[in-house]
């Protein structure tokens, strides 16, 4: 196996931490970025799945405005997926990259949704992950889900952690988990997302609508869903496998919010096939 390095970590000109992950297999591939889902920062993503990604091309994680060492939330409850899209946008600029294959998964599936479309010469290749397309296209989760993100169990960053990820899981996948979860809940610790940011990133998740451009997407698309995710339901996948022009899915049986944490071999396979296969 290829060995990978972070071959920068740096901030760029607008205030955004992000971190680039190449391997020496020396492909020239294009390079991926991962956009993390709501309330995570770059330390979010398990360091397993990252390096297996690398190990065929350049991988670029990053900090969202107001997540992890990125410069402070500025905007308040007028916060939208567009705004997202615009640093992702500066980003590549200050990278000097024309064009990416692009992976979103939860709140960042909506991120990456949207870059897609108002920014279709950007992405070859679009990896959407336990997400949605809003709007009336949107099946919400349970109300005692909602209740649990709305008002988290715990005083402590690892209560909270834990508290949010347990809906995440079903109750056998969360144990056999949990030392994954510690790992991200250990890097996560020292850069924890304030309440602020969290009530701005719901607000702008609430207004996401990207049925006015779906059929217009011209990037071919991978859609990965677990079919026992209680946060964004199966029914949410299945709708953008539906509407998406050259969409590919893959929906995991009995696999909860966390396919890449689930089910990391088959998700990296699967990702691995569909972005070097022409």
């Amino acid at each position: 196996m290829q060995e990978t390095s972070i071959l920068i970590e740096a901030l760029s000109p607008h205030g955004l931490n992000y971190r680039l992950i190449r391997s020496d297999s020396g492909s020239k591939t294009l390079p991926l970025v991962l956009v993390m889902g709501y309330g995570g920062s770059l330390l979010s993503w398990p360091p397993a799945f990252v390096h297996e990604l690398a190990q065929k091309r350049d991988v670029l994680i990053f900090d969202s405005r107001g997540t992890g060492k990125s410069g402070k939330l500025e905007r308040g409850n007028d916060l939208r997926m567009l705004h997202f899209v615009e640093d992702l946008q500066q980003l590549l600029e200050h990278l000097q990259w024309d064009q990416i294959d692009l992976l979103g998964y939860s709140m960042g599936g909506c991120v990456a949704l949207e870059f897609a479309g108002t920014h279709p010469e950007r992405v070859r290749r679009l990896v959407l992950q336990s997400t949605t397309a809003g709007g009336a296209l949107y099946t919400s989760s349970d109300p005692d889900v909602k209740e649990k993100i709305m008002n988290p169990r715990g005083t402590t960053f690892d209560e909270l952690f834990f508290d949010f990820f347990s809906i995440c899981f079903s109750e056998s996948a969360f144990e056999l988990h949990r030392p994954d979860l510690q790992i991200i809940c250990d890097q996560s610790r020292p850069y924890p997302t304030s309440p602020m940011v969290l009530f701005a990133q719901l607000a702008a998740f609430r207004n996401f609508d990207a049925s006015p451009f779906l059929e217009k997407l011209t990037a071919q698309s991978l859609l990965i869903h677990g079919t026992n995710d209680r946060l964004i339901k199966p029914e949410n996948g299945k709708r953008l496998a539906e509407i998406l022009p050259s969409c590919q899915s893959l929906f995991l049986p009995e696999t909860g919010h966390c396919p890449h944490i689930e089910q990391q071999k088959t998700v990296v396979n699967r990702i691995n096939e569909f972005l070097t296969n022409k």
